[in-house]
């Protein structure tokens, strides 16, 4: 089959018998290491036959209700440190409703394939498909655009927070319908950024896009039971857009005219500054004022919106 599909046969199809992505995977590998001649082949070059040979996988599933669903279409995008790179497409995130019945939705995960500029017939012509809606049908179009929520804190699925004007306060409007279900958001917040959380990777700390699901990016913070107690726990930090400035950060009452003045001479002058503070304090705002060239950040850069200088 590998021979096939790596030896001009484009367009090749093919099953294998597996509960998962990385299980179908880990079966063609073995498959490969029973063929004569492969055992002294080094597992990354099986690998590396692997990912050439496969661009997409479909996996399928039988559902306890009895429905057949495509639970998940992923793209095979190369070998990294030794490791297969998958990265999920759309996926079906499913659960147990109330009643116990078997539900679920069809979501694009926001990631694009790298095939897409050799699949679609003109530039652009496939970026619908690609959109994720179910972000937005479960927090909400006004949430996602309300740019004074800073920070949307998830410790389970019936336990929501969100930080408006600085404030923190309960989120009813906002719920999962299980740990599952949580979890399956998750890594579609996580697709774009090619992370993943499972058990192999139990926390996760990784940047969200500036796009139209999080208008002026943001960073997400999960983790995994055993290290979160009751499931998954999400945190969501949002960054503004309007870049901020020293009469912004005067307006708001962080500091005083005179500071600010003080602050922008000793910039002007070239002083040597160092901005401290802990994890929601406001460093990077501090710091957007000042000319991009100035700034050695030991954060996230990307919180950091600066105006031209």
């Amino acid at each position: 089959m590998l021979q096939a599909m790596n030896t001009g046969h484009a367009g090749s199809m093919a099953t294998v018998h597996a509960n998962s992505t990385q299980d179908a995977l880990s079966r063609l590998e073995t498959m490969v290491m029973w063929a004569e001649g492969a055992k002294e082949l080094p597992l990354r070059a099986i690998r590396e036959q692997l990912a050439a040979a496969l661009d997409i996988i479909i996996q399928q599933e039988r559902l306890p209700n009895g429905k057949r669903k495509i639970v998940s279409i992923s793209e095979v995008q190369g070998v990294r440190h030794g490791e297969i790179v998958l990265r999920h497409l759309f996926e079906f995130q499913q659960g147990v409703d109330a009643s116990g019945q078997d539900v679920g939705t069809f979501t694009a995960t926001g990631a694009k394939p790298h095939c897409l500029p050799q699949i679609e017939p003109h530039v652009g012509a496939l970026n619908q498909l690609f959109k994720p809606t179910g972000l937005r049908d479960l927090l909400g179009s006004t949430l996602l655009s309300n740019p004074h929520i800073g920070e949307v804190m998830v410790n389970g699925p019936h336990d929501v927070w969100v930080e408006e004007h600085g404030k923190l306060r309960p989120a009813p409007e906002i719920r999962f319908r299980d740990s599952s279900h949580l979890l399956n958001v998750i890594n579609t917040l996580l697709a774009p950024s090619d992370r993943r959380l499972d058990l192999q990777n139990s926390t996760v700390d990784a940047p969200l896009p500036d796009d139209e699901r999080f208008p002026g990016g943001g960073r997400i913070n999960a983790v995994l039971d055993p290290i979160a107690l009751s499931g998954p726990v999400l945190t969501i930090r949002r960054f503004s857009r309007i870049p901020f400035s020293l009469e912004r950060l005067v307006e708001f009452g962080s500091l005083t005219p005179e500071m600010a003045a003080f602050l922008a001479a000793c910039v002007r002058t070239r002083r040597n500054i160092l901005v401290s503070g802990g994890t929601g304090s406001g460093k990077p705002p501090c710091c957007a004022r000042w000319p991009p060239s100035s700034i050695c950040s030991a954060n996230a850069s990307s919180p950091l919106r600066t105006p031209p200088s």
